[in-house]
C-alpha cells in the first residue's frame, strides 16, 4: 500500500469479530479497512506504532506489531488462517494479479520518461481503481470466516 500515515487501531477491551473490519490503515487521503483475521479482545495495541507508522513496513515481525488479542477459544483461532502452502498459493495469486493489473494500466510518466520511483505506486491510480485493487489484492471486504 505505500507508506501507511495513520493507524486507527480500536481501544483496549474492543471485541474484534473475524471476518469483519478490525482496524484501518491511513494512505494519503485514503483509509483501508483491514478484516481481522481472528475474535477476541483487545487486550494491548502498540503506542510506538500508532506514532511511527512507518514501523508496520520497516519492522513488521519487531517493533511494527498493531496489538495482542486474546481470543475466546484457542481452539479455533488457527484454522481460519492462511499458513503453509494456502498462504504461498495466495501470495503467488496476488502477485501474478498485480503484474497483470500493472501491465494493463496506464502507467503515466515512467523512469525512463524522467518520472521518480515511488514506494506504492497505488499511489498513481485513481482513488475508484485504487479502492478496487486494495479490495481485490488484500482481501478488505467484510466475509464470513469459517471456525
Amino acid at each position: 500500500v505505500g507508506t501507511v500515515n495513520t493507524i486507527d487501531l480500536p481501544p483496549v477491551g474492543s471485541a474484534l469479530v473475524a471476518g469483519k473490519i478490525g482496524w484501518h490503515l491511513g494512505v494519503g487521503d485514503a483509509s483501508i479497512p483491514m478484516i481481522s483475521p481472528v475474535a477476541g479482545e483487545v487486550v494491548q495495541i502498540n503506542p510506538e506504532v500508532l506514532g511511527n507508522p512507518s514501523l508496520l513496513a520497516d519492522e513488521p515481525y519487531g517493533r511494527g506489531w498493531l496489538m495482542k488479542v486474546r481470543p475466546p477459544s484457542k481452539r479455533n483461532v488457527v484454522r481460519p488462517l492462511m499458513s503453509g502452502r494456502g498462504a504461498t498459493d495466495w501470495i503467488a495469486g496476488v502477485t501474478a494479479r498485480l503484474k497483470a493489473r500493472i501491465a494493463q494500466q496506464e502507467k503515466g510518466m515512467v523512469l525512463a520518461d524522467g518520472g521518480l520511483p515511488v514506494r506504492g505506486f497505488a499511489r498513481a491510480l485513481s482513488p475508484d481503481n485504487w479502492v478496487e485493487l486494495v479490495s481485490e489484492l488484500l482481501q478488505t471486504n467484510e466475509r464470513k470466516l469459517e471456525g
